[in-house]
């Protein structure tokens, strides 16, 4: 995964990111972040900073929209791009013989209007008829395809995605989809995800949801994104704190065990204990992981054996 980092207001935050970038939480959780994203991408004068590692991203390159299902998000991107696609057709549609024969007949009939008013009509009243205005023909022009705002499954949202990225073939594009759950069934967004994933054109997606089956490569906890990074920057320090050999399956596992906690109780302070995950060297890899990584949470040891009970003691007494 790449690192991008954001740097806004004198506060940095670090993303992890890939194809499909997961971002858990809630839309107050991320909303902050997900406007930051937007505004660089999409403004040119911003005063934003981000950088992949340690390069600037070429903003002019890419291109941020947004697909959200939510009423806390608000996203006008779908309907910007088929008003959009619609004005090309009729700009093409304008320079039609037939387009410029029905301004003609349109003249030659305000002539006729006229011509009954002053002459033949039975009719005792005045009438005109408006001048012809191109609005006359775009309010009858629509699309099947595009005519309708009402994204209700997967097949709609994979369609809105093609959509996008046909407006937008001249950029790196990045949809973020927030909270797809409110349409979609657990299994419909495994799918989505997968999809995602094997999308074949020069497109990232963001997706951000709460949904408690989908594992996250980014969780906001304490104000504080969290994600497998931290543990790699503490992972020397950590294998010269654990009081036995390092092993590097107990590492990765130790990863794992720390995000999912983290997932579970990101509203809350995580609890630990021993029963927490599956036996004492996951414990402890970790324990160290949270201590070494200063994230908040409260340790439950009433379980764990002499002599590590001690071994714990005097690592949170040294980290205070």
């Amino acid at each position: 995964m790449k690192e991008w980092h954001v740097k806004s207001d004198n506060k940095t935050s670090t993303l992890l990111v890939d194809q499909v970038t997961i971002l858990k939480g809630t839309i107050a959780d991320w909303k902050e972040i997900l406007l930051t994203l937007q505004s660089y991408f999409n403004n040119r004068k911003t005063e934003i900073i981000m950088n992949e590692g340690q390069t600037l991203i070429p903003k002019k390159d890419y291109a941020f929209y947004s697909i959200s299902f939510s009423d806390h998000f608000d996203s006008t991107d779908l309907l910007k791009i088929k008003k959009n696609l619609k004005q090309q057709f009729l700009a093409q549609l304008q320079l039609s013989p037939f387009y410029k024969q029905l301004v003609e007949v349109w003249d030659d009939l305000q002539e006729e209007v006229a011509f009954l008013n002053e002459t033949t009509s039975s009719v005792k009243y005045d009438f005109d008829l408006s001048s012809f205005k191109d609005k006359i023909v775009s309010d009858q022009i629509y699309s099947d395809s595009l005519s309708s705002t009402d994204l209700s499954s997967l097949h709609d949202l994979k369609k809105s995605v093609e959509l996008i990225e046909e407006a937008s073939k001249d950029k790196l594009n990045i949809i973020t989809i927030v909270y797809p759950e409110i349409i979609l069934k657990s299994k419909d967004i495994e799918q989505l995800i997968d999809f995602l994933k094997i999308h074949k054109k020069r497109t990232q997606f963001i997706l951000l949801t709460n949904h408690s089956a989908i594992k996250a490569d980014n969780i906001l906890y304490k104000e504080q994104i969290i994600n497998k990074l931290i543990c790699t920057n503490v992972k020397n320090l950590l294998s010269a704190t654990i009081p036995f050999e390092f092993e590097e399956t107990l590492y990765f596992k130790a990863n794992n065990w720390y995000m999912s906690l983290v997932d579970n109780y990101h509203s809350k302070t995580v609890l630990l204990s021993y029963s927490s995950v599956d036996n004492l060297k996951e414990f402890i890899y970790t324990l160290c992981l949270f201590v070494l990584t200063n994230t908040p949470f409260i340790l439950d040891a009433a379980m764990v054996p002499a002599p590590y009970d001690k071994y714990i003691a005097k690592l949170l007494d040294d980290t205070v």
